[in-house]
């Protein structure tokens, strides 16, 4: 957890979401948004920019995100966008699922791949991941085609490197060294 501030809004839109029943789909558009929020430099300089006003900041989010999201969860991105806390929503999203993960006690994570996977193949590998850990495992699938081919698996503090651009770096490695 970042700080106490971050934290309270994650766990009050964990209580929001348990409200609506609808705290899985809230995960996954809280994952999903995190990863926007990430990969995207100019949405980032956006929300972080105080140069643009919160009203401003709102009904961007609203036409990006309204009608394809919970509304329970745009109302809580724009809530935080309106209170001058654009620049803590990544952490607040991040924060968001591992209270989620707590609250289901399971540990959330991701499965990193070159090209897209299956639910059947997700499922296996969440079910040996949760039999080797003693955890729940549920995976988040994500597409990289960067990674080359293999996978790269993110849960709890675990990362497994599996990619075989991780493969190339370590032979490149061991050659130069």
């Amino acid at each position: 957890m970042s700080d106490h501030i971050n934290h309270s809004y994650a766990e009050a839109l964990l209580r929001i979401a348990q409200a609506e029943g609808a705290l899985p789909r809230i995960e996954e558009e809280a994952h999903r948004l995190f990863d926007l929020l990430r990969t995207n430099a100019e949405l980032q300089e956006f929300v972080k920019n105080p140069n643009v006003r919160d009203e401003g900041k709102r009904q961007a989010f609203t036409q990006l995100l309204g009608g394809k999201i919970h509304p329970a969860m745009l109302d809580s991105v724009l809530l935080i966008v309106s209170q001058n806390r654009g620049n803590r929503l990544a952490q607040i999203l991040e924060d968001f699922k591992t209270v989620a993960a707590n609250a289901r006690q399971h540990v959330a994570g991701e499965v990193i791949s070159a090209v897209a996977l299956d639910d059947t193949t997700v499922k296996r590998l969440e079910a040996e991941l949760s039999k080797n850990s003693g955890k729940n495992v549920h995976l988040m699938s994500r597409v990289d085609p960067s990674i080359l081919g293999g996978l790269v698996v993110r849960f709890g503090h675990e990362v497994i490197d599996g990619s075989v651009r991780k493969k190339l770096e370590d032979v490149r490695a061991s050659l130069a060294g």
